[in-house]
């Protein structure tokens, strides 16, 4: 697989890392993202679990894919935010999944929409604030349009 996207930290004395794996294929459609989980006693050589942390479907927002995963941990648990593809509809929503532990992990759907606005959310990064409060930053893509203008020049 082709293996994308690692978000890494450390935990006690090894590393974990959530990492996006996607299978080989020649056709877009069939390159379905899956999120992985594994560790590593010296943050440079994992040990992946054999089934996904994050595996798509069964909702249409991320049946195509999860990807881009970010991780962040309270006292409650933990929380992943990744990237639901959906294919057909060449859309990607942010999503929200969380747990007790990353093993308990529960999808709780979509977390930012696809909008005009704000088109495909995807790739979070959080970061807590002096405050105590938390802040999510996003990667989108925003429609703009641009009216060239040609002009014919004689030779």
């Amino acid at each position: 697989m082709y293996t994308l996207s690692p978000f890494v930290w450390r935990s006690g004395l090894t590393f974990e890392i959530l990492l996006r794996a996607v299978n080989h294929s020649e056709i877009a459609a069939r390159k379905v993202a899956r999120i992985y989980h594994g560790t590593s006693p010296d943050g440079l050589t994992f040990t992946m679990d054999r089934t996904p942390a994050i595996a798509p479907g069964p909702s249409s927002d991320d049946h195509d894919g999860c990807e881009d995963p970010t991780v962040a941990f309270t006292p409650d648990g933990c929380y992943v935010y990744y990237t639901g593809w959906n294919q057909s509809e060449k859309r990607g929503m942010l999503m929200l999944a969380s747990g007790p532990t990353l093993e308990g992990l529960q999808k709780h759907g979509v977390a930012l929409p696809s909008t005009a606005a704000h088109r495909n959310p995807k790739e979070a990064t959080i970061v807590r604030a002096e405050d105590g409060t938390w802040r999510l930053f996003f990667e989108f893509a925003a429609k703009t349009m641009k009216r060239a203008v040609l002009r014919r020049e004689p030779l």
